[in-house]
């Protein structure tokens, strides 16, 4: 239940991470990243708790797929404290940082979405 409830959370950071690129209005406040960024990190912390139990897919060859998406949803986690450190210092996000950020965490949520789908 907890791998269900992380993946669900971080769906939903992804999906509000690409409202925030599409809208460049919502982009000017720091509200939307906040959220962003809370369900992002809940969600990983969910999913590196659920890494412990019985791992799914083996039998398919995608055991280490829930292993894959969190160290995916790491690094989307270290490239955001760049963004976050650009921010505090009233400074444009480097653009290399933003891209970094967002392959890790689509690759991520590909990944995890693979893993949840093995029983």
């Amino acid at each position: 239940m907890r791998l269900i409830v992380a993946g669900l959370l971080l769906a939903a950071a992804t999906a509000l991470g690409l409202l925030i690129v599409a809208t460049p209005k919502l982009a000017r406040f720091w509200q939307p990243g906040a959220i962003h960024g809370t369900f992002g990190v809940v969600g990983f912390s969910l999913l590196a708790l659920s890494l412990g139990g019985p791992r799914r897919g083996v039998a398919m060859g995608a055991g280490s797929f829930g292993l894959d998406a969190a160290l995916l949803f790491g690094a989307a986690i270290l490239t955001a404290t760049l963004l976050i450190a650009a921010r505090l210092r009233r400074r444009p996000a480097p653009l290399l940082a933003i891209g970094l950020h967002a392959t890790f965490a689509v690759a991520g949520i590909t990944v995890l979405g693979v893993y949840l789908s093995f029983p």
